[in-house]
């Protein structure tokens, strides 16, 4: 407490945070000079982030009376991020002339390495609390 009406106070703030996307797209080609010819491509594309990380949080109020407080709040993270894709691409080829089906199948994987990003970040007060005490 600084004086009568000044108060501050401290704690320790946890954050985390997971995100998944998942995109399909599938494109289907047909021959112009033959409706028996087609060439299809599937790519499947999958996302992962996460964010974890701490800090402490800082408060300063002002006592307006003895039961009514204005306040706000700093706080300082140190955060991790990781983020990993993977690419996984499926290529078929069908010529089926003469009624004779020959399919050929060409599948590709690719998967990047995991990447990490580390930072501190300082978050000003963005929020007054009006704080009844009873």
């Amino acid at each position: 407490m600084f004086g009568k009406r000044i108060i501050a106070g401290y704690g320790l703030d946890f954050i985390g945070a997971n995100q998944t996307d998942k995109t399909t797209n599938i494109n289907v080609t047909t021959s112009q000079f033959s409706s028996f010819d087609k060439d299809s491509t599937t790519s499947i594309v999958t996302s992962e982030i996460s964010n974890y990380g701490f800090g402490p949080q800082l408060s300063l109020g002002y006592c307006i009376t003895k039961n009514l407080i204005i306040s706000t709040e700093f706080t300082l993270y140190f955060s991790n991020s990781s983020q990993k894709q993977n690419v996984f691409i499926t290529r078929t080829i069908e010529n089926s002339q003469q009624r004779v089906n020959v399919s050929e199948t060409t599948t590709s994987s690719n998967s990047n390495p995991k990447t990490s990003v580390a930072k501190i970040s300082f978050t000003l007060p963005v929020a007054i609390f009006l704080v009844l005490k009873f």
